[in-house]
């Protein structure tokens, strides 16, 4: 089965009005491979025609309402008119991602009439936007077809026009959602994102099995009496040991119940960071899921339970019974201290991690891009008359200017052409946008030479307005010498440089600023940029709707703010901070939870000796000192680990990704470190503070 993703189609109802879908071309056999149903229509024959078409039953409500979809015809702008052959039923889960599919001949015929151009159907480059899908027959494999992959590509390298050396191999279906190949087809969950969930949960279940082990160890005194007297009466070993290990084991599965409850309680929020999630990803907990989770908690309980339960189960009855246990030594075993560090170590990396993409974020939402971003409303013109929708809008006093465009600076959305000087053989790929005579002014871009675009320039595409960097890239001097110099775009068109704009950040702020130039086209326009200047917001975007719904009445209106779509581009930020808080606040919660259980284990440890020192004159504070000091140094120890490794790590590793970035200064290192000081005081505090009080009548009278 062939796919073809440049299926992107915009299909005219009501006139003027244009509902954009998303789709793929495929051949007609895509319903004998995949498993995806029609409601109506016959799998067989629905994509055997050109120009059919298969749409979802949300599709179908989209563009038809109530009215049965099978059997009509509806425009595809720049197209032609399209059949409509089958209607899917809405699929649950899949890597494929459409709303309608067209048959894949229909490329051919586009091509034929001179429609489409330079379509790729005769391109072997690993870079196009075509896919091939194989289903082998029972009991072959994808090697008995490696001979015939390896006989095209020394096909396509021998010939005289190749530019690089291809090689062709399969990939397994189900590798596709973890791969890390470019231009993948549909949503892709690469394995080094697992890899590093997969790790920080490590990194918070580990420490709380080492905190079992370590506080059931650090009560072993209390518990030792118990096995001696079972063992005495008969009790083996082996008994004992199954038993520590069964009430592990009891525990985790009652952890894995509560880890249900926080699952489907942030399920909902987790979805909302994953594009497309909810179509790509199940998160029901199914009976196969909680089988393997069952057997998981069993696991870790066991892991978590196994070192008590040797422990106990080889201690010497007498010994236990004599109270000379050696379980007071392990109080003061390297293992424990070790353990404490690394938990509080990783609780800082948390807390500064948190600490520095907050700040990160902030330094992005009130980054200069360059031109104006506040009270900027952007409508997506969905197919309307632009020029009539333009005039309308031009008549609300609120609205002091106007301007059109084919995207939204600061995103992702701006498309790229080839560029190169007549005399040149070589291309470079240059980012361009398409807008209007009123766009510079709108956004408060600055001309550094030359002239704007004037209505004039609309009839026939003869300039281009270029940044600072298209100079830089193509090696000219200056603003001035600039003008005028013409260039092959897309390989087929001499447009010359019209004016220079200042630098200016067409890409989000992880991507440096690049060549670009913007071009003039009327028929390119996708947004109307409208720069508001209103006391009263909502009272003025009720008036722009009103206006929007007397001239594209069948369309919704769907405006945003500049600054918000640009906040938008921030999700990913936005994410890493719920989930490193998310992670944080339970690496804290249980580091402190075991650095409670070993200051009680220890204060308990020493209670004639704090006896002691308050007979002979210590007072309530010296005494807590002397509790505290040990625990103090250990946390300063975490502290001058973890504070380089975070300050790397973001520094040079995760900061590095985006061009434009803040510094990371002491106000988030120090905060963060006072935080965890305030944590770690408050959890030792109370409990030395409450040894500390205790008369040393009740603890020197104890046998």
């Amino acid at each position: 089965v062939q796919f073809n993703r440049d299926f992107n189609p915009e299909f005219i109802r009501g006139g003027n009005t244009a509902i954009p879908l998303s789709g793929y071309y495929v051949s007609p056999d895509f319903f004998s491979m995949f498993s995806f149903s029609l409601s109506e229509g016959n799998p067989a024959t629905a994509l055997a025609k050109p120009f059919s078409l298969v749409i979802t039953k949300a599709s179908a409500k989209k563009l038809f309402g109530n009215e049965k979809a099978l059997g009509k015809v509806i425009e595809v702008k720049g197209l032609g008119d399209f059949e409509v052959t089958g209607v899917l039923n809405d699929y649950h889960r899949s890597h494929l991602l459409f709303d309608v599919l067209a048959s894949f001949n229909t490329i051919s015929a586009l091509e034929n009439k001179g429609i489409l151009n330079n379509t790729g159907l005769q391109d072997w480059g690993p870079r196009t936007n075509y896919y091939t899908y194989v289903l082998f027959q029972e009991g072959k494999q994808s090697s008995d077809l490696d001979f015939l992959l390896n006989q095209i590509a020394e096909s396509q390298n021998k010939k005289e026009e190749a530019t690089a050396t291809v090689a062709y191999s399969f990939q397994n279906l189900k590798a596709i959602p973890g791969s890390d190949y470019e231009n993948e087809i549909g949503l892709v969950w690469g394995y080094l994102t697992m890899g590093v969930f997969f790790v920080l949960s490590l990194l918070v279940l580990l420490p709380a099995c080492f905190n079992y082990t370590n506080i059931s160890i650090a009560r072993a005194l209390k518990r030792a009496k118990e096995i001696g007297l079972r063992k005495v009466s008969g009790g083996e070993s082996k008994n004992i040991l199954i038993q520590m290990i069964l009430e592990t084991v009891i525990l985790a599965v009652i952890s894995l119940l509560g880890a249900i409850l926080i699952f489907i309680a942030i399920r909902t929020e987790f979805m909302k960071m994953i594009v497309e999630g909810s179509r790509s990803f199940d998160f029901e907990i199914s009976p196969l899921t909680f089988f393997v989770f069952l057997v998981f908690a069993i696991g870790v309980g066991i892991v978590a339970g196994i070192f008590p339960a040797l422990y106990f189960s080889k201690l010497n009855p007498i010994e236990t019974l004599r109270n000379s246990s050696s379980s007071g030594k392990l109080s003061k075993v390297n293992v424990r201290k070790g353990l404490i560090v690394f938990q509080f170590a990783l609780s800082l990396v948390f807390i500064l991690g948190v600490g520095i993409m907050v700040k990160q974020y902030q330094y992005a939402l009130n980054f200069d891009y360059g031109f104006q971003k506040e009270n900027i409303l952007e409508i997506p013109i969905n197919g309307a008359n632009a020029e009539v929708l333009k005039t309308e809008l031009s008549s609300h006093a609120e609205i002091t200017a106007i301007a059109m465009s084919s995207s939204i600076p600061g995103s992702w959305q701006s498309s790229a052409a080839w560029v190169k000087f007549p005399e040149q053989d070589d291309s470079l790929q240059v980012y361009q946008m398409f807008i209007d005579e009123q766009y510079l002014n709108c956004l408060e871009l600055k001309l550094l030479a030359g002239t704007n675009f004037t209505s004039s320039h609309s009839k026939n595409e003869e300039y281009i307005i270029v940044n600072e960097e298209f100079l830089n890239t193509f090696q000219i001097a200056t603003t001035t010498e600039a003008l005028d110099h013409a260039f092959i775009v897309d390989g087929d068109k001499t447009l010359r440089i019209l004016g220079v704009v200042k630098n200016f950040n067409h890409m989000p702020l992880r991507e440096n600023i690049s060549s670009f130039f913007f071009r003039y086209d009327p028929t390119k326009m996708a947004f109307i940029h409208a720069k508001l200047s209103s006391q009263d917001i909502n009272s003025t975007l009720a008036q722009i709707e009103q206006t929007w719904s007397t001239v594209v009445p069948d369309q919704k209106f769907e405006p945003t703010f500049l600054d918000a779509e640009l906040e938008e581009s921030l999700i990913s930020f936005r994410s890493m901070m719920k989930i490193f808080g998310f992670l944080g606040a339970m690496a804290i919660i249980i580091s402190c939870l075991g650095l409670l259980a070993v200051a009680i284990s220890t204060s308990e440890s020493r209670l004639k000796e704090m006896g002691i020192r308050k007979v002979m004159g210590a007072t309530v504070p010296d005494l807590a000192i002397s509790l505290s000091k040990g625990f103090v140094k250990l946390i300063v120890i975490a502290i001058l680990i973890a504070t380089p490794f975070t300050y790397l790590f973001f520094d040079q590793l995760f900061l590095r990704v985006h061009h434009f970035r803040t510094a990371i200064g002491f106000t988030e290192i120090g905060g963060s470190i006072l935080f965890l000081c305030i944590l770690v005081l408050f959890t030792i505090g109370s409990q030395t503070l409450k040894v500390a009080r205790v008369n040393p009548v009740d603890t020197l009278k104890i046998e």
